[in-house]
Parts: C-alpha cells; structure tokens; sequence
C-alpha cells in the first residue's frame, strides 16, 4: 500500500476499491467525488495507438455548465477533464474559469502540452496537471504520436 508524502487518493487503489465496495452495500451512500468528462474527441496528435475517432465533435460550454453545477449540487469534488486533447478547442478557458464560481469544485487537466494553450491567470484555477508521455524516446514519442517534433515541446 502506498502511504507517506505524495499520496494521492486516485493512487491508493487498495482505498478506493474498500470504499467502492463499501458504497455497492450502503447504496443510500453513493456520491461521485470525481468525474472525468471528455470535452473533446479533437486532437493535435494521430496517435498509433488511440481509440479516439478524431470526428471533431466538442461538448458545448452549455452541456458543460450543466454537468458541473448538478455535480456541485450533489456534493461537488474533482472535475478531470480529458479528450481528445482539450487544448484543442478554442474556448478552453471558458470551462476552467467556469468551475470557479464553485467553492466544492477543483479542476483538473489532462493535456499533451504541445501547444501553450491557456494563460497564466487561467493555470493558477488547475489544481492538477497530468500530462501522458508514453516514452522517454523523442523518436519513438515522434512516431507513436504521427507529429514530428512533438516530444517536449519539440525539443530534442
């Protein structure tokens, strides 16, 4: 079991499954902490590997509104939100600065980070970042993603 400095609750497997399992007893108990939404099936990589269909199709600030307000109204917690790759809509800011009118709400992020896609005073409101590299290899990363220059910003 992990434990010590560093210890998150999404990493404390052996925790979430005790209490998931607690909750199927107790159904009266059941209450998301964390919800993932995908925004976005868009993306600025053609990954060998993704099951993402890439059909462009993005969530509406409106739907997004929605979510997040019935989610705060329950209780709120964790917004992770994902894709496809978020920084691919236009507007991202819009939902980020959205989830600030909740007091019950942290916002987190999934992104590749190959485009600087947001402003600092957006961040300051991610309260978690989470970035995928599939490989330390910039070659490899180049070809598993189909975009030349894409590990680390393209640096080399």
């Amino acid at each position: 079991m992990l434990s010590g400095f560093g210890m998150k609750y999404w990493d404390d497997f052996e925790r979430r499954a005790k209490e998931t399992i607690n909750n199927i007893d107790t159904p009266n108990n059941l209450r998301p902490r964390r919800i993932s939404i995908h925004i976005t099936n868009k993306c600025n990589f053609n990954c060998s590997y993704c099951n993402e269909k890439h059909a462009n199709k993005i969530m509406s600030l409106e739907v997004f509104k929605k979510i997040v307000k019935e989610f705060s109204e329950i209780g709120g917690g964790i917004i992770h939100v994902t894709g496809g790759e978020p920084s691919t809509i236009g507007n991202l800011s819009d939902y980020i600065n959205y989830t600030t009118v909740f007091s019950n709400i942290d916002f987190h992020l999934n992104t590749n980070l190959y485009e600087n896609i947001i402003s600092y005073s957006i961040w300051k409101h991610v309260k978690r970042l989470k970035v995928s590299l599939d490989t330390y290899d910039p070659i490899i990363f180049d070809s598993l993603t189909n975009k030349f220059g894409a590990y680390i910003g393209g640096q080399r």
